[in-house]
């Protein structure tokens, strides 16, 4: 094959993709009606590129200020937060969120990395009895709550300071999937969750129940309220969408930030209703599959 026909070869591969990656926005947006199609929205930053190539390959005027004009609303749309800006709080909590993954080959190294953070708040999902949390971390976390469990759903909030009150919910869809409430000295109030993945259309249902769940019992708090965790879901889909206008929380951080290795997605979030903001960052690749989230708040 001449460079000419590869040329061709390749403009035709990257249209066609860029096409795909239209129909495939249309599909996740479908996404609230069938679990199935949702599992599209999630890979936004994928579609941008390929539109982005797809523009650059195109001869015709339309087709590039269709994918071109995509590929930017799309980038405005993963990097911009949907948070206000507002006066930072004077005296600002860390909070840090990591899913531990059951099978982490390195979890002292995990827990000596978090001691070294001096977190106000740790919650860490995917916690069984065996990893020894408590052991490591109680000394300078002496306050929480906590369901370990040898299964992806234990889970455990620590914190340095004492609390009003730590509660595991365990009602409705948190019966199978429990999250945590907590109320800080201060009075701030923090929820802690981790739904299941979407990899059936039964552990689909579910995390969307819990998402529901606890978006009216946040939607019915009064003061500050922080929500974090693994929640197996990106800010791209529709029934994320739908978590944070029921619950009017804000999401700070922009949705493109990777937070899980497989997918190279970020299922992993931190969200905030406040008159104050949340700066949002992210750890490094530990020894799980998750990254952890890290708020000023």
């Amino acid at each position: 094959m001449n460079s000419r026909r590869l040329l061709s070869f390749m403009r035709k591969c990257w249209l066609f993709l860029a096409y795909a990656s239209l129909a495939a926005l249309l599909l996740g947006e479908l996404g609230r009606h069938y679990w199935l199609l949702e599992l599209f929205s999630h890979f936004v930053p994928v579609y941008a590129v390929l539109l982005v190539f797809g523009a650059l390959s195109s001869r015709q005027h339309v087709q590039r200020l269709l994918f071109g004009l995509t590929a930017a609303a799309l980038a405005v749309w993963m990097f911009t937060p949907t948070a206000a800006n507002k006066p930072s709080s004077p005296a600002a909590q860390r909070f840090i969120s990591y899913n531990l993954y059951i099978n982490n080959p390195q979890t002292e190294a995990d827990f000596n990395w978090l001691l070294q953070q001096q977190a106000d708040v740790v919650f860490l999902t995917e916690a069984t009895p065996l990893m020894g949390i408590t052991q490591h971390l109680q000394a300078a976390y002496p306050y929480g709550c906590e369901r370990l469990d040898d299964s992806p759903f234990g889970l455990i909030l620590l914190s340095k300071q004492p609390l009003s009150s730590c509660e595991v919910l365990q009602y409705g869809s948190l019966y199978r999937f429990p999250a945590i409430r907590a109320q800080l000295g201060n009075g701030r109030v923090v929820y802690a969750m981790h739904p299941p993945p979407p990899i059936s259309a039964f552990l689909a249902k579910e995390r969307d129940r819990v998402l529901q769940d606890i978006a009216a019992q946040v939607a019915q708090e009064s003061g500050e309220v922080l929500v974090m965790g693994d929640m197996n879901n990106s800010a791209f889909a529709p029934s994320f969408r739908q978590f944070i206008q029921d619950s009017g929380l804000n999401l700070q951080a922009p949705r493109a930030m990777p937070t899980w290795r497989p997918g190279l997605i970020g299922i992993d979030h931190i969200l905030r209703r406040s008159k104050h903001t949340a700066t949002v960052t992210y750890g490094p690749w530990l020894g799980s599959d998750h990254r952890p989230v890290i708020a000023r708040w």
